[in-house]
């Protein structure tokens, strides 16, 4: 699929979002409305992570600004759980969610895919 540029953002020390990439999923003919969501969890911490929320959306990123200079949470933000995680410490897990959301277009700049850690246990 067609690759979009990637924004993470802050995340948590413990558990850190890798190789992180946004593809448009085709369903049909409409590219513009499935986005899929694919990358990696890595645990840091001492514990073992049964389950993660993960904050998916689209922040507005006018033109000629630097991305990495915008440290907001999109106000159009998804949470995503997931659940049986188990995670053990050091330990990386492949995630993959398609999302049924219209990407939005807009002169003057673009909507950038975000993801971020919410919280975990």
């Amino acid at each position: 699929g067609e690759e979009a540029r990637v924004y993470r953002m802050q995340q948590h020390a413990d558990l850190v979002l890798e190789n992180v990439s946004f593809e448009r999923d085709c369903k049909g003919s409409d590219c513009s409305k499935y986005m899929r969501v694919v990358g990696d969890l890595r645990n840091q911490s001492p514990k073992p992570v049964s389950r993660v929320t993960l904050g998916v959306g689209f922040l507005w990123v006018p033109q000629g600004v630097d991305r990495a200079a915008i440290a907001k949470i999109p106000e159009n933000e998804t949470s995503v759980e997931v659940a049986s995680l188990d995670l053990m410490p050091e330990g990386i897990r492949p995630f993959r969610l398609t999302l049924e959301r219209d990407v939005p277009q807009a002169v003057g700049g673009s909507y950038e895919p975000a993801v971020r850690v919410i919280s975990y246990q």
